[in-house]
């Protein structure tokens, strides 16, 4: 089975078989030119198509393979990955943080969000955030006296930012004091370029001056052609390169004991067993407690209105934020990726004082929501899994996937040695080309669930939710792949099998899903008759994001009763 491809494999027929060499070769590429990455699903899945197996008594029933050795991918996949590692996800937001890592520098979202901070500026902060920055540039609280030097810019693309650096007012004079000494400028020159430094205009500067503005366009001319400079940017970047200050120690970032900046306003964060778990809590503070399952791409928002009508509903809703996902500590080496993440999620509930309740869970989730539901029985009251999945015990099943889709389920069932990089790589070019294109691409076979990037709400929900996975401050690849081979595996069949007769169980499911179309729901409906499915035809894999009031609809069967 070939998909069609550009360049070597748009005519499959014509071309000889993919060989392991040929996946080789196209794992180093992905990792010295990630913006390919399509090259290494359409050559794994023709390495994959191979040859037909007959299946096995206790794993799905995929076409059969001829992969790569097992030591050997390992040993390739360590090698591309370091290559991998080594390159930038995020090249002008990286450069602009190395130029100023002697100064306090944070990204702004234009709401006030913060969506990276370096650990001087995080001592500013001092865990707020959001940066309490109004238009005028004055600041509150414990930054009050405080300056900046604002860039506007864009990242993934399309998504608008501003770097920001913050200078207090003594750091900012020793600044220009500095560049005054190195290039020789006069005292009124030392002081036009400390205004300047403030992000001052012209007509400021010569206001705080006394002179006219014109003067102070001269003396700017003059600093610029002392020092270089080909504008007043240029000069505050260079300031930024020369300045130094070795009197002030560079802040702790690896103490497991200091609060991390939160994604979310509404985050909260502890120590449990010596690793610190995050997550969040919205809604009603005192009602009834739900727990959502925010996917492998981690989407721990809702759209606005749907956060809204959780509070009218009197629910009390509570996003683990798993391992290795935003500022949860990753597993330990050689975890149990499954059990570590339930025995996390029942430390978040014991914390907010849950004794049951009931799961949502997005697209492959569902997996873990039965799993969590058969390791900790008296916590889960039902489950409602939107764009949920089932155990692949069909070849059809496979072969109705999508390639992207198809791709990741097959490499970590085949070949789960390669699965770190797959995730690697995906990181990497979701980074590089921007989420929303990725969205594009690899939901292109869904128009609902791409069209949902023109609704401002739930756009905001996809790509402000899913920054614990991706974002300038962290890449989740690593807690993907774990999660990703346990999903694989298939192991959670029987978790399913212990749920039946126990618990209300509903599955949402959109018709243009690329991992489970109409046909593999059918399917779903007569192996599993004690499950209540709801197909809807205008909604995707994204389908929660669309028809999040299918939630409210479906609830009361799933609460936990009064006895």
């Amino acid at each position: 089975m070939f998909e069609e491809a550009p360049d070597r494999w748009q005519h499959p027929r014509m071309q000889p078989e993919p060989q392991a060499n040929d996946l080789v070769c196209e794992i180093y590429h992905t990792a010295l030119n990630p913006e390919d990455y399509e090259r290494l699903v359409d050559t794994a899945l023709g390495a994959l198509a191979l040859t037909d197996t007959e299946p096995s008594e206790d794993g799905p029933e995929f076409p059969g393979a001829r992969p790569i050795d097992p030591v050997m991918a390992a040993r390739h996949v360590a090698q591309a990955g370091t290559i991998l590692g080594q390159s930038a996800p995020f090249p002008e937001l990286e450069k602009l943080f190395a130029l100023y890592r002697h100064l306090p520098a944070v990204l702004v979202a234009p709401n006030g969000l913060v969506l990276h901070a370096n650990p001087r500026a995080l001592q500013l902060l001092q865990g707020s955030v959001c940066l309490p920055l109004a238009c005028s540039g004055a600041f509150s609280g414990a930054l009050s006296g405080t300056v900046t030097r604002r860039i506007p810019l864009r990242y993934e693309g399309t998504q608008d930012a501003v770097f920001t650096v913050l200078f207090d007012p003594e750091s900012q004079a020793r600044l220009a004091a500095e560049l005054a000494q190195s290039f020789d400028l006069t005292e009124a020159e030392t002081d036009v370029l400390r205004l300047s430094l403030q992000c001052l205009g012209r007509k400021e500067i010569a206001q705080r001056r006394g002179v006219s503005p014109e003067t102070v366009k001269k003396q700017i001319e003059r600093i610029l052609t002392k020092t270089g400079a080909g504008s007043q940017m240029a000069l505050s970047q260079l300031g930024a390169a020369l300045w130094r200050d070795p009197g002030v120690p560079d802040p702790a970032t690896n103490d497991p004991g200091t609060a991390p900046l939160p994604y979310f306003p509404d985050e909260r964060s502890f120590l449990h067993r010596g690793r610190r778990l995050s997550y969040r809590v919205f809604g009603a503070p005192e009602g009834q407690a739900l727990v959502f399952f925010h996917g492998t791409y981690g989407f721990c928002r809702w759209p606005q209105a749907a956060e809204a009508e959780a509070a009218r509903h009197g629910l009390k809703v509570i996003v683990p934020i798993r391992a290795g996902y935003g500022n949860s500590a990753p597993l330990s080496a050689g975890a149990d990726a499954p059990g570590a993440i339930f025995a996390d999620i029942a430390a978040i509930l014991a914390r907010e004082g849950v004794t049951r309740a009931p799961l949502v869970t997005l697209e492959n989730d569902s997996a873990l929501g039965f799993g969590f539901a058969r390791a900790f029985p008296e916590m889960v009251s039902g489950m409602i899994a939107f764009a949920g999945v089932l155990p692949v015990t069909r070849k059809a099943q496979y072969r109705r996937m999508d390639k992207w889709h198809r791709f990741v389920v097959g490499t970590a069932h085949y070949t789960p040695a390669l699965i770190p990089l797959v995730a690697q790589g995906g990181f990497h070019f979701a980074a590089r080309i921007g989420r929303e294109e990725f969205v594009r691409q690899v939901y292109a076979g869904s128009p609902p669930d791409v069209a949902l990037l023109t609704e401002p709400e739930a756009r905001a929900a996809i790509l402000d939710g899913t920054r614990v996975a991706l974002s300038p401050r962290h890449l989740a690849h690593r807690a993907y792949a774990l999660e990703m081979q346990a999903f694989a595996r298939g192991e959670w069949q029987k978790a399913v099998a212990a749920l039946r007769g126990r618990l209300p169980v509903v599955f949402v499911n959109g018709a243009t899903d690329p991992i489970a179309p109409p046909a593999t729901i059918a399917e779903f409906r007569a192996d599993y008759p004690w499950i209540t499915f709801e197909l809807l035809q205008d909604a995707g894999q994204f389908v929660f994001f669309r028809h999040w009031g299918r939630l409210f609809a479906h609830l009361p069967a799933i609460v936990p009763r009064e006895d």
